[in-house]
């Protein structure tokens, strides 16, 4: 079985950290990139070609809903699955993420195997 390649994006260091290291505990993932705004995570994720993004809503040089019609613009990634990662219980972030093209949006104090499951 193959392991479903994903990236991670988030600007805070340490919990990007931590979430790297939980998917690769898995033998379910490959974790192929990681970044910490979206536009250093556009030229990652054009290089690693990742089946599924972690994506933060928040971030600094550009947020995560601004990633997200990025991605779903360019047609190398538009059929990546997105999955906002945030702690952002904003009615308007979750909104704006969905209409963005995102696949789904899970907040960061879910348990870790909701994160599997979704």
């Amino acid at each position: 079985m193959s392991k479903l390649r994903v990236a991670v994006v988030d600007d805070h260091a340490l919990f990007r950290a931590g979430l790297i290291n939980l998917l690769q505990e898995s033998h379910d993932f490959d974790v192929v990139g990681d970044a910490g705004d979206g536009r250093t995570a556009l030229e990652m994720i054009e290089r690693t070609r990742p089946a599924v993004i972690l994506l933060d809503v928040n971030m600094p040089v550009m947020g995560g809903v601004e990633t997200v019609r990025a991605l779903r613009s360019q047609p190398s990634t538009r059929d990546c699955k997105i999955l906002m990662l945030t702690i952002s219980k904003s009615e308007e972030d979750l909104f704006g993420a969905i209409q963005a093209g995102a696949d789904g949006y899970l907040l960061k104090n879910a348990e870790p195997h909701e994160l599997e499951r979704a």
